[in-house]
């Protein structure tokens, strides 16, 4: 295993320079484009691996907003709250309600689908920019399918080049229409927000350069950017949207950037909202 994490890094090392040169267009998806063209694509993680590691923690989010139905991941962080992206909850105006949600797990042992209480949605999140992209999902206490094994947010400063494990649903073709039931993953070097190549990037954000083919796509939002601190994982980002250089429906070609909600950010906020304790849901110094 050590074997292939070297030459990948080895890899991904060599092939930066080369990619760096190609500087994104105003294509920024999401931003750019219109939540018609955006949300007729279906979610994906674009040529990931298959996960072995079972994180209960990533769950699937379908949500009606209006006519659109849209899939979204999420981020099991405490035994009620999930957080993801605001943008999951968000339509030509319109705003998902918590009946307009539904919430899976696809785990071995754990399948089923929880009953949503709330949606609570960033007050400044800024669906043009993707500005303050994050929201948290309350779980009703009804729900008969519990799971314990929840994920601490990273909350130690960021190194550039860090290596992160990227997580999430999507299916992994240009087949949009076929669904995907298995988690899947791929692994990706991620910058702090200094480091973007996008003028639309804040101090909230953090990113990682498409190496490979292998990125996230429409649908995997709100899915985590996993980080492992002593061995233990945390989640240091949400997916929030993406970046490209090229004029194209496909996600995930060499030199795309991807773009991430900075968790430790808002570690206030989330404890503003939900009332827990910073160490029930964070990892601290």
């Amino acid at each position: 295993m050590k074997q292939f994490y070297s030459l990948l890094v080895f890899t991904l090392l060599v092939s930066c320079q080369e990619i760096s040169k190609h500087r994104p267009s105003e294509n920024n998806f999401g931003a750019k484009k219109s939540p018609k063209e955006l949300n007729n694509l279906k979610v994906r993680i674009s040529n990931p691996e298959k996960t072995e590691i079972n994180y209960e923690f990533v769950l699937k989010l379908g949500v009606q907003v209006g006519s659109q139905e849209l899939e979204c991941v999420g981020t099991l962080i405490s035994k009620e709250y999930i957080v993801t992206s605001a943008s999951c909850f968000k339509y030509h105006g319109i705003d998902a309600s918590p009946n307009d949600v539904k919430v899976y797990t696809e785990n071995k042992g754990t399948r089923g689908e929880f009953i949503v209480e709330n949606i609570i949605i960033h007050s400044k999140f800024n669906i043009t920019n993707f500005r303050n992209n994050i929201a948290l999902v309350k779980l009703a206490e009804t729900n008969v399918i519990i799971i314990d094994n929840y994920i601490k947010i990273y909350n130690k400063p960021l190194r550039d080049m860090e290596f992160f494990e990227i997580a999430g649903y999507g299916v992994d073709s240009n087949n949009y229409n076929r669904p995907n039931y298995e988690l899947k993953s791929f692994y990706a070097l991620v910058h702090p927000y200094k480091n973007c190549s996008d003028k639309n990037v804040y101090k909230n954000m953090i990113c990682y350069t498409v190496y490979l083919g292998k990125g996230a796509c429409y649908g995997d939002m709100g899915g985590p950017a996993i980080i492992e601190d002593e061995g233990i994982p945390s989640v240091a980002g949400i997916s929030s949207h993406f970046f490209t250089h090229g004029e194209r429906k496909a996600c995930s070609a060499e030199g795309d950037f991807g773009y991430f909600t900075n968790l430790a950010k808002y570690i206030k906020w989330i404890k503003r909202m939900t009332g827990l304790d910073q160490n029930e849901f964070a990892i601290i110094d």
